[in-house]
């Protein structure tokens, strides 16, 4: 359900820059997260 709201909003978005930025915005957040969670399970995973 998540994936497809998601989708819904990128196809809003292309003729709304107003939302196509809080689409970059909300993506860019959601990689940093990842790439956080990858880091620590990586540090985890190394003891």
């Amino acid at each position: 359900a998540r994936n497809a709201g998601l989708l819904a909003v990128r196809i809003l978005a292309a003729t709304n820059p107003a939302l196509q930025e809080r689409v970059t915005q909300f993506q860019a957040d959601l990689q940093a997260m990842v790439l956080e969670k990858d880091a620590n399970l990586r540090k985890k995973a190394a003891r």
